[in-house]
């Protein structure tokens, strides 16, 4: 028997909760007592916002989160009758949004339409650009669960949708080396351990695993499976990568699930995570055709809900196995100058949005990872090195996903450069190592620009000279001095539409300036305008929403009980 789509359920109670929006402004016994049917809506808002994080849509309770305390002001000021329109179609544009029916272009009219209730209170812009590409995201997704309930009403809809081809072939063999495969199996045993410190203090009881604590856990696994992805597609793994998106798909669909889950369902989920990684990364240590069946047939395991055809096996096992392996990547100097182009941090029109807010949110962990091992060379360089080296990695590949060359390019010379000191024994020093964190420091910076927190490194240009030349004179080659009128990072940093306001000048937050055209610095603000600058990283603004949103449910719940005794 064919079973729910764990999808199509939490999108059921979305609506439903969604539904029930309409309760307290259609109840006639409410119509004259404005202050209990504000706090009634804010109830019904706060409910439908957890109904909401169930579904995996997280945007909607940053917006229940701003209108809930307003609604109560407003009914408490007397200003509830003369804005009840305004805040009826709104609530009924957020009914079409919780239905699938409002497209990603027109979500953020949401926040607009909130903020333009009579008396809202100034919202910094980098929380409404944040909230607003938070909505878009939303509403692309809610459509996904809406037309997977239209399509199939049932998870996978049965065993033949949940099989998978094999991975396409190579046309021939792929170069790999054998220290990249060492970082890729170094992040395989992060992962493991990561999981199994969740896993600890998860335990299996009779009714299956706490619900909070399975999401948590199963986000972290997809969250570092799709990074691990990415960095095996970058080094030319992409039938491997192909092989694990299964898995990944897998688990997402383990996360959408309602819970709690029975104990039965919890051990499969349990089982089959932990195999992974220590499956792949005894194919990518071994590189035997054993160990490549074996990863093969258990993708093909059943428990799995997107799973390998069994009839797939032997076709993904000849897929994952075309390969070359050498001792070791050669690096070279490289054979054209760094242009600007190569340090441009312009995100492509065609980027995915919601690749892009990974990478937003994965940028200043990997950065600081990688100035973290830089700065442990001083006393421990070997595994340093291997530490940075990964970190290096790690960042380049991910901006390559996204298309940002700047970061690419930088993270690509750093990572040749670690490369050569860890081949010649020793650890760098002295200038060697000046340069190494001069290079961190720069890329960090960049980081930073592309997520909207600061300008872009006016030093960028130099330090990227200084690095390829560094690279050129340790690997034996002829470094070529760049190329370009005036460095790139001259110019205004070139934000994305997507990141533009994440975190801006206290300027940017008294009045927002207009997007300046690309490449123009004749348009630059002013320096005054730029004085006293406020980094927030967007990890962190994202944080403060969700910390707020949750103190937002909290307080409903409690004003909720406390009405409940008053009425006792």
């Amino acid at each position: 028997m064919a079973e729910r789509n764990p999808g199509a359920g939490a999108f059921e109670r979305l609506n439903q909760s969604a539904a029930a929006l309409l309760d307290p402004l259609v109840d006639a016994r409410l119509a004259e007592q404005p202050v209990l049917q504000a706090r009634r809506l804010g109830e019904a808002l706060m409910l439908c916002a957890q109904a909401a994080e169930r579904a995996g849509v997280r945007g909607f309770s940053h917006l229940a989160t701003l209108a809930v305390p307003h609604l109560q002001t407003l009914a408490g000021q007397g200003a509830w009758l003369p804005c009840r329109d305004a805040v009826e179609a709104w609530i009924g544009a957020l009914i079409a949004f919780c239905a699938g029916h409002l497209p990603a272009s027109e979500a953020g009219a949401l926040m607009a339409a909130l903020r333009d209730l009579p008396g809202f209170p100034a919202v910094p812009p980098q929380f409404v650009t944040l909230i607003e590409r938070r909505l878009a995201s939303d509403a692309e997704r809610i459509a996904g669960l809406a037309a997977a309930g239209a399509d199939a009403g049932l998870a996978g809809a049965g065993p033949a949708d949940a099989r998978r081809p094999a991975p396409a072939m190579p046309e021939a063999p792929v170069p790999v080396a054998r220290d990249e495969l060492d970082m890729l199996a170094q992040a395989l045993q992060a992962l493991a351990d990561e999981s199994a410190a969740l896993l600890s203090a998860m335990p299996l009881s009779t009714h299956g695993a706490a619900e909070g604590a399975r999401r948590e856990w199963l986000d972290l696994v997809g969250e570092r499976l799709r990074h691990w992805i990415n960095a095996a597609g970058y080094i030319g793994l992409a039938p491997l990568a192909d092989l694990v998106g299964l898995a990944v798909q897998s688990v997402i669909r383990w996360a959408d699930q309602p819970g709690p889950v029975g104990p039965a369902a919890d051990a499969a989920q349990r089982d089959r995570i932990v195999w992974l990684p220590g499956a792949l990364g005894d194919f990518l240590l071994s590189m035997a055709e054993d160990r490549a069946r074996a990863l093969c047939r258990g993708l093909a395991d059943p428990r799995w809900p997107v799973a390998l055809a069994d009839d797939q096996i032997a076709a993904a096992v000849a897929a994952i196995t075309c390969w070359r392996l050498v001792p070791s990547r050669q690096v070279q100097a490289r054979e054209a100058p760094i242009t600007e182009d190569d340090l441009s941090l312009r995100v492509p029109a065609d980027a995915d949005p919601q690749v892009v807010d990974n990478l937003l949110r994965e940028l200043p962990g990997l950065s600081a990872a990688l100035a973290d091992a830089i700065q442990a060379m001083a006393d421990d360089p070997a595994p340093a090195l291997a530490d940075a080296q990964r970190a290096a990695h790690t960042l380049k590949g991910s901006a390559n996903t996204v298309g940002i060359r700047g970061i690419a390019t930088l993270a690509h010379q750093l990572e040749d450069l670690l490369a050569l000191h860890a081949r010649g024994g020793g650890g760098p020093a002295g200038d060697a190592l000046a340069l190494l964190e001069e290079g961190v420091d720069t890329l960090a910076e960049m980081c930073e620009a592309v997520a909207g927190q600061g300008p872009a490194p006016a030093a960028a240009f130099a330090v990227a000279g200084r690095l390829a030349a560094a690279v050129a004179e340790l690997a034996g080659g002829d470094a070529r001095e760049p190329e370009a009128a005036q460095p790139a990072s001259d110019a205004p940093a070139e934000r994305p539409a997507s990141a533009r306001g994440l975190a801006g000048s206290a300027s940017d937050r008294r009045d927002p300036p207009a997007p300046l055209p690309d490449g123009d610095a004749s348009a630059a603000p002013p320096e005054e305008a730029r004085d006293e600058p406020l980094r927030v990283r967007a990890a962190e603004l994202d944080r403060m929403l969700e910390l707020a949103s949750q103190a937002a449910m909290l307080l409903a719940q409690s004003q909720e009980e406390l009405a409940r005794l008053q009425d006792t």
